[in-house]
C-alpha cells in the first residue's frame, strides 16, 4: 500500500515536476541548421497539390526527435509531419491537441523561402517526452524505497534477535546451563528461543537426577559393602565354631540355622544389589537364548510350591506347552523370585492368590493377583524390585503392566514366544 500510494502521487504530480525541471534546467533548442538543411532540400518546391506527395516525403525524412513541423502559407497549415512523431513515441497515445502540461511544449517559428514565395516554418518541440520512462522508473524506484527501507529495518531487528540467540546458546556451548535465554518477541524467533529455555531447563532437572542417582549409588554401594561385611564375617564365625566343635552335635543344629539365615540374608543385599545396578544402568548385555517354555513353567511351579509351604493358598492351573522363547534364564528367575517376594512381603495370607499363565497370539502371558495386606507396618521400599522387573522384560522385548483397585494389586507379564 506504501508502494502504490507513494508511486500514484509521484505519477500523478509529474507535471509539476516537468514544469520545475523545464523553468529551471532546460535551455531552448537551436533549429537554425535543420531550417537551412530544410530550406535547402525545398527551395525547388512550391506549395502546391503537385508537389504535396514530395515535400511530405522530405519532412518525413527530416523528422526531428520529440518535434514536428508546420509549414504555412499565406492561406494556413499547409503540410505537417505530425505522423512520423505520434508513430515513433509510444507514450503518446492520444492526439497532438490533447498533450497536457506534462510535455511542455516550445514553440519555434522559422521563415524559410521556397522556389516563389516565402513561407513559415513551425516547430513545436516537447522536450519531456525523452523523460517520462525514466522518471517512472525513478519513482517506481523511490516507491520501493520506502518499502526497503522497512525491510531493512525489520531484517535488523531480527538479525539482532538471532545474534542475541547466537550468544546465548554460545554461552549453553561453554557449559554454563544456568544462564537464561532472552525471549523478546513473539514471532519464530522468540519461540525458538523459549523452546531453547525449555531444553536448558530439562537439561539441568536431568543432570540434576543424574547427579542424585551418582549419590544414591555411591551411598548404596558403600551401605551394601558395609552391610555385606557385616553376614559374610558372622557367617565366617559360625563356621568356624562349627568346625571348631564338629563332635558336638548339641550346638550343630543351633549355628547351622545361624548360618542358613545369614546366607538368606547376604542372598537378598546381593539381590538388592543386582537390581540397582540393572536399572540405573544404561547398558545391559541381555545375553538372550532360546530356552522351552516349560522350562520358565517349571520354575513358576518352584515358587508357587514354596509359598504353598508357607500356608499360603494359591489358585493355579498349570500350563504344558512344547513352544520355546528368547530368554536369559538366570534373569527370569530373577524376574520371578522379586514377583513372589513381592507376594510374599505384602499379600494377605487370608485371602487367594491366583495366578494364570495363557498362551496368547504367540505371546506367553503370566497374572499375578493378591489381595494387599493393611495390617502390615509401614514398610520402607523404594520400588527398586518392579523397576528392575520392568528393566528386564523390556530386555526380553516384552510387556509390564500393574494395577491396584480395591485392594487387589495384580501384575501381568506378557513374553514374546515361537514354536
Amino acid at each position: 500500500m506504501l508502494v502504490l500510494t507513494s508511486f500514484s502521487f509521484l505519477y500523478l504530480n509529474r507535471s509539476a515536476v516537468f514544469e520545475f525541471l523545464m523553468d529551471t534546467f532546460y535551455q531552448s533548442e537551436d533549429y537554425s541548421s535543420y531550417v537551412k538543411k530544410l530550406e535547402k532540400q525545398l527551395q525547388n518546391f512550391d506549395l502546391t497539390k503537385e508537389n504535396k506527395k514530395a515535400i511530405n516525403h522530405i519532412l518525413k525524412e527530416n523528422a526531428l526527435n520529440h518535434a514536428y513541423v508546420e509549414l504555412y502559407d499565406q492561406d494556413g497549415i499547409y503540410f505537417t509531419d505530425k505522423s512520423p512523431l505520434s508513430s515513433n513515441n509510444l507514450l503518446l497515445l492520444y492526439s497532438f491537441d490533447d498533450l497536457d502540461v506534462l510535455e511542455a511544449p516550445l514553440y519555434y517559428d522559422y521563415p524559410i523561402h521556397l522556389k516563389n514565395q516565402a513561407v513559415y516554418l513551425y516547430i513545436t518541440s516537447f522536450p519531456m517526452i525523452p523523460f517520462q520512462i525514466p522518471y517512472i522508473i525513478l519513482s517506481l524506484l523511490i516507491s520501493f524505497s520506502f518499502y526497503l527501507i522497512i525491510l531493512q529495518s525489520f531484517i535488523r531487528k531480527r538479525i539482532q534477535s538471532i545474534q542475541n540467540l547466537q550468544e546465548d546458546v554460545f554461552t549453553l556451548a561453554i557449559g554454563d546451563w544456568n544462564h537464561e535465554i532472552k525471549v523478546s518477541d513473539k514471532d519464530e524467533i522468540g519461540r525458538l528461543a523459549q523452546d531453547l529455555n525449555q531444553m536448558r531447563i530439562a537439561f539441568l532437572q536431568t543432570m540434576d537426577n543424574e547427579q542424585q542417582a551418582r549419590v544414591a549409588n555411591k551411598e548404596l554401594i558403600s551401605s551394601l559393602s558395609h552391610d555385606l561385611r557385616t553376614p559374610l564375617t558372622t557367617l565366617k564365625g559360625y563356621l568356624e565354631i562349627m568346625n571348631l566343635k564338629r563332635d558336638d552335635i548339641k550346638f550343630r543344629d543351633q549355628y547351622l540355622q545361624k548360618c542358613l539365615d545369614k546366607v538368606e540374608e547376604i542372598t537378598y543385599l546381593s539381590n538388592k544389589m543386582f537390581e540397582y545396578s540393572l536399572v540405573f544402568s544404561t547398558e545391559y548385555n541381555s545375553d538372550l537364548s532360546s530356552i522351552p517354555v516349560q522350562k520358565v513353567m517349571d520354575t513358576l511351579v518352584d515358587h508357587i510350591q514354596y509359598l504353598r509351604e508357607m500356608d499360603l493358598h494359591i489358585l493355579y492351573e498349570p500350563l504344558q506347552t512344547s513352544l520355546s522363547m528368547d530368554a536369559n534364564f538366570a534373569m527370569m528367575q530373577r524376574i520371578l523370585n522379586n514377583i513372589f517376594s513381592n507376594i510374599q512381603k505384602y499379600c494377605d495370607p487370608w485371602k487367594d492368590i491366583v495366578i494364570q499363565t495363557t498362551i496368547e497370539e504367540n505371546q506367553l502371558k503370566m497374572s499375578f493377583t493378591n489381595s494387599i495386606n493393611h495390617h502390615l507396618d509401614k514398610v520402607e521400599s523404594n520400588g527398586i524390585g518392579l523397576k528392575s522387573v520392568k528393566k528386564m522384560i523390556k530386555i526380553h522385548h516384552g510387556t509390564f503392566y500393574q494395577d491396584e483397585t480395591n485392594d487387589l494389586f495384580t501384575i501381568i507379564l506378557t513374553f514374546p514366544i515361537h514354536q
